[in-house]
């Protein structure tokens, strides 16, 4: 069922409208490489942000696909990580695979590589060759091994389970795969390394996870479990690293598993082996959701009492994967040609010869591994042809494939398909030159000069990526045929490489050699003149239109609204595409234009779109309908009758019209209310058809149109039924529904339907206007188990519809109930939990409460389902809280100097005045300098240099090369100064004349006419006690 709106587009730009249903997540079949292939696609209408992994799941020898899609348990996992998964099935026998192939079987390795090849090469799954993994159990688990180890560059994760190691004699094994292995892990490695030949350098980005029931000392009934030790083991060997060590508990639903662990230098998980002691030999399933009773499908090899296996390893895959931005996609490395030609016309001596090219550089070098022999040759910069300069002897299972290297050291390995040449040497025709150039549309215009033996004119034919045109004119020159050519491509799928090969064939219609030659543009050698773009969707929703386009080689998209450029989001890319995403909301309710183009690398146009109109009812949504058709016949009157019935909703108003399409005539559907917003309907239209054709039976094009009361009409169109009276069509039938209500306000739906001769596809769930798609779990024989829940419900009763489809889309009865939902008071304090805003009283509101429920916890830092007060690792980031410093911080665990910054954030984490950056001991406060990186920091350390001389001794303690103080040069003496002569002595001056003697005074009497000496000692002693006070 698809929804096609009222736009056409023309080859250069696809539409595919998304229904609820459309792209829902569903197993399909497909046929690559021999292989009947069960792929899972995830449920386009949750949203695609990121390019997807791709998981290879390869079945055990007495399994087939169908037992993997039943009871594999991938579904739920590739939900949640947005992953394909792809089963192929060999009929239920074994794999073949070197080094003793079962006979008549082609060598698995090779077939599954077409598969994961063809695989990444659809743009519409959206893959991540940076995230290829591959799993598989017994026999499909050692084929997973070896595909790891030849093809390391691509694989980068691998799930072995209960598998024997690559390299094992796989017929021997047969007999005595229980038995006590005598391969050792040195050897297992040793055959790892062969598989790789060149490719060694590509397991320093690969991971592995290894399981088995038993513990590494016992057979688990099939498979000895030594063989993942010895597995485990020589991984660490092949990865040059120490083995796993270590004990964790991983929850089963009955069973647990013991894991271990290996770690590399770098801090980067890269083994886990898993033992699971109580289980047998088997896919470890986890719980699927069948009768606990009937929990080990023996005849399947598939048990639900262990671990769930596929979500460990998804998860596994995805945490460790050490590829996934390690590199641009791919396409800065170099391509080697799809082709690889042998010329067999000597049947003891055969030559290989093949192309190679480089879009951002040059090729050095192409080493052709043929039998694990290797071969290096060099490229012809003007043909890009290489060729094996030996005498070979080459038959159709002979391994063959090529590695070329850049001049910037990249390197791709492929293995290219063979093509076996055995007339050309005999041809009389051959190609001598040719030149290409593109213009700026993307036309090729090609010329070049053939020779012809007997000088008749060659017919030329070019080959542009399998793309076959024949040369325009040939003319007869006096150097050879001159051929010219031009070629435009009809849609934008073509050229996108810009090389090609030409070929001549002569008169006895014998071919020339191949001649490979590379697309110039007008512009210079402008490689990526050529691009691939497609919208893969574009839809209306809600005022919405989203568009999502991927383009080829490095052109670089535009999309237009209205002619104003929008924005777009890079999703990724791979090898093959670049993917971009589109959204434009809000919009007003109008018809709005839209075109996309792509530029090339010089700023061309190289493709540009139709301009299309696109109608948005902001205020409208689309109707939707989940519905089938039933066919009878009446065989007596050449009558066939269609019958559809089914739901239909309108989310935002009511359903008006509804209308059935069969053979060319419309027939209005009745219908009945079952809420205010959904209807329960059917049609039915009979003919009369040729006998013939109804005898035989016949196919038959049946639409719906469903139509709201607001115009906006939902059209189901491409649904084709093959009416085979013979077979008539057995519709399911709903047989138990169940519907219960919680206490988290929650309306649980589950019961069982059943079809007599096909499969219970889905289940939809209708509560009141809402719909819904049930989980559907295969019970046993024609019985399916069905269960719904969702929460949140207000209080009141609930219309509840159920019905049940089948894999040729007839619907069952349509089952109904009527649920009500209580309000509940958790803390008992007489507010119901839908008004009371603290449900369990913890002290912290709901809204804030990660455990509303729980008075016991409100916070869960690492979302991991446990409260923080039950956690002993509230951040998980591997450090329990009792010795994390910073427990709610997953980013940061120790604070050395105790400043409040972590370590990872602190520029200074001893806070010793020293950036960590600047300090040879950022730990560690009391050093910062190490002069002569012994390890011991210069505060400490006796002799700082490192030159043997203690620093006590050393004149120079920062210096190794020196350490005593160099001699100071003896003065030169100074000359002896002159002596200078002595002064003459100056003349005396002539003494004065003595003054005259004044007349000596009369002396005084004793009653005050004298009395000097006395005044003079009184003035004696008074200083002297002057002195005396002064001193103290």
């Amino acid at each position: 069922m698809k929804t096609i709106f009222n736009l056409l587009l023309n080859a250069s730009i696809i539409i595919s409208a998304l229904t609820q249903h459309a792209f829902a997540a569903s197993w399909k079949d497909i046929s690559i490489a021999n292989y009947n292939v069960s792929i899972y696609v995830p449920d386009l209408s949750k949203g695609r942000s990121t390019l997807r992994p791709l998981m290879i799941n390869l079945h055990g020898c007495e399994q087939t696909s169908q037992d993997l899609v039943d009871y594999g348990n991938w579904g739920k996992s590739a939900d949640k990580h947005n992953m394909i998964v792809a089963i192929p099935d060999n009929h239920g026998d074994c794999y073949g695979y070197d080094p003793s192939p079962i006979p008549g079987i082609e060598l698995a390795h090779e077939s599954i590589l077409n598969v994961i090849n063809e695989l990444i090469e659809d743009p519409a799954l959206y893959i991540d060759t940076n995230q290829i993994y591959i799993s598989g159990l017994g026999a499909g688990g050692t084929v997973a091994m070896e595909m790891g180890c030849r093809y390391p560059y691509l694989i980068a994760g691998m799930g072995i389970a209960s598998a024997a190691s690559a390299g094992s004699n796989q017929a021997l094994l047969q007999y005595l795969s229980s038995f006590t292995p005598t391969m050792s892990a040195d050897e297992v490695a040793t055959a790892c390394l062969d598989f790789a030949v060149d490719k060694t350098e590509h397991f320093d980005t690969q991971i592995v996870s290894i399981v088995s029931g038993g513990d590494g000392t016992n057979s688990d009934g099939k498979i000895h479990s030594k063989w993942s030790t010895i597995s485990a083991d020589a991984f660490a060997s092949v990865y040059g690293m120490e083995s796993v060590s270590g004990v964790t508990r991983i929850d089963g639903n009955s069973y647990d598993g013991i894991e271990a662990l290996a770690v590399d230098n770098s801090g980067s998980t890269r083994i886990s082996r898993i033992f699971v002691p109580d289980m047998g030999y088997a896919w470890s399933a986890g719980d699927i959701g069948s009768d606990s009773s009937f929990t080990y499908y023996e005849d399947k090899d598939i048990d639900e009492h262990g671990i769930n296996y596929p979500e460990y390893l998804t998860s596994y895959l995805q945490t460790n994967n050490l590829k996934i931005n390690q590199n641009d996609g791919g396409w800065s490395k170099p391509f080697i040609g799809e082709k690889i030609y042998i010329n067999t016309t000597n049947p003891e001596c055969h030559r290989v010869f093949g192309s190679a090219y480089d879009f951002n550089g040059e090729i050095l070098s192409v080493t052709v591994t043929i039998n694990g022999s290797q071969y290096e040759t060099k490229l012809d910069e003007t043909s890009l042809r290489f060729d094996v300069n030996e005498c070979l002897a080459i038959s159709e299972t002979t391994p063959v494939y090529a590695t070329a290297t850049d001049n910037d050291g990249a390197i791709r390995s492929f293995i290219p398909q063979k093509t076996f040449l055995t007339n050309h040497a005999n041809s009389d025709a051959s190609i001598i030159s040719v030149h290409a150039e593109k213009d700026e549309v993307g036309c090729v215009t090609l010329s070049g000069i053939a020779s012809s033996n007997n000088w008749s004119p060659p017919q030329i034919v070019i080959n542009i990526e399998d793309n076959l045109y024949v040369a325009d004119e040939v003319i007869q020159t006096e150097t050879g045929f001159e051929f010219n050519s031009k070629i435009c491509p009809v849609n934008m799928f073509e050229f996108i490489l810009n090389h090609g090969t030409v070929i001549a064939i002569d008169q006895s219609q014998i071919e020339s050699l191949p001649y490979t030659f590379e697309v110039e543009s007008q512009h210079g050698n402008n490689t990526n003149a050529t691009v691939e773009l497609k919208i893969t969707e574009l839809y209306e929703k809600g005022g919405c239109i989203i568009a999502e386009l991927y383009t080829s080689v490095e052109a670089t998209p535009e999309v237009y609204l209205q002619e104003k450029q929008q924005e777009l989001e890079f999703l990724g890319s791979n090898q093959f595409y670049k993917f971009y995403h589109m959204n434009r909301c809000e919009l007003e309710e109008d018809t709005y234009t839209i075109f996309a183009k792509a530029l090339d690398n010089y700023g061309n146009t190289v493709i540009q779109t139709e301009t299309k109109n696109i109608q948005v009812n902001e205020s409208n949504a689309l109707p939707t309908a989940h519905f089938s058709f039933k066919v009878s016949t009446l065989t007596p009157h050449n009558t066939i009758c269609f019958e559809a019935k089914g739901i239909a909703i309108d989310p935002d108003g009511m359903i008006n019209a509804i209308s059935m399409t069969a053979i060319g005539q419309s027939q209005p559907a009745t219908f009945e209310q079952l809420s205010e917003h959904a209807v329960q309907f059917s049609a039915k239209s009979c003919f009369e058809v040729d006998a013939v054709a109804h005898s035989y039976g016949y196919s038959y094009d049946i639409s719906l149109l469903v139509e709201d009361n607001k115009g906006a009409v939902a059209e189901y169109n491409d649904i084709i039924l093959h009416v085979d009276p013979a077979f008539p069509n057995l519709a399911p039938v709903i047989t138990e529904l169940t519907t219960k209500t919680d206490e988290n306000n929650c309306i649980n739906i589950e019961g069982m339907a059943s079809d007599d001769d096909g499969v219970v596809a889905f289940v939809s769930v209708i509560i009141n206007d809402e719909s819904f798609e049930a989980d559907v779990q295969h019970y046993q024989s024609i019985s399916y188990k069905y269960s719904f829940s969702k929460c949140g419900y207000i209080p009141g009763e609930y219309n509840i519809a159920v019905a049940a489809f089948d894999n040729y889309g007839d619907s069952s009865n349509i089952q109904t109930d009527i649920v009500t939902v209580k309000d509940i008071d958790t803390d008992n304090d007489g507010i119901g939990n839908l008004q009371d805003p603290d449900d369990d009283n913890d002290g912290v509101d709901d809204e804030h409460d990660t455990f509303p429920l729980n008075r016991n916890e409100s916070k869960d830092t690492d979302h991991d389902g446990i409260g923080n007060n039950a956690d002993n690792d509230d951040d998980n980031d591997g450090v329990l809280d009792i010795n994390d410093d910073f427990p709610l911080d997953p980013s940061e665990t120790t604070d050395t100097d105790n400043d409040g910054i972590g370590n990872n954030a602190d520029t200074d984490d001893d806070g010793d005045g020293v950036l960590d950056f600047d300090d040879a001991f950022p730990l560690d406060p009391y050093e910062t300098t190490d002069t002569d990186k012994d390890g011991i920091g210069n505060n400490t350390d006796t002799d700082d240099d490192g030159d043997g001389v203690a620093d006590s001794e050393d004149a120079y303690p920062l210096d190794p090369k020196k350490s005593q103080l160099e001699p100071k040069p003896e003065p030169k003496p100074e000359p002896k100064p002159e002596p200078e002569p002595e002064p003459k002595p100056e003349p005396e001056p002539e003494p004065e004349p003595e003054p005259e003697p004044e007349p000596k005074p009369e002396p005084q009497t004793s009653d005050g006419g004298g009395g000097a000496p006395n005044a003079f000692i009184l003035l004696f002693c008074l200083l002297s006690l002057l002195i005396t006070k002064r001193k103290h």
